[in-house]
């Protein structure tokens, strides 16, 4: 089970764009290599499962937080159909 993340909020104009880049490393980047590397050791595995949990942030807009729910929309997306196995 993967519930790793963090957020960062503010306008999107006045956010640190190293705290975005560090958000979307760990929301985005991170998420996506260990869940492959995951599938690739365990698709075999009976009864194996991947969770990764999102947000509420990922199905909607939250005011001062586009970057968040943009990043978390990703993780509700990413693995809703099977053809990651």
């Amino acid at each position: 089970m993967n519930n790793a993340g963090f957020g960062n909020y503010g306008s999107i104009g006045n956010q640190n764009l190293e705290k975005i880049s560090r958000m979307l490393h760990l929301n985005v980047e991170t998420l996506t290599i260990f869940s492959s590397l995951f599938v690739r050791d365990f698709k075999d595995t009976k009864g194996t499962q991947l969770i990764n949990v999102s947000s509420c942030g990922g199905y909607t807009i939250v005011p001062n937080a586009v970057t968040y729910c943009a990043a978390k929309f990703y993780v509700s997306i990413l693995y809703r159909n099977e053809s990651y196995t």
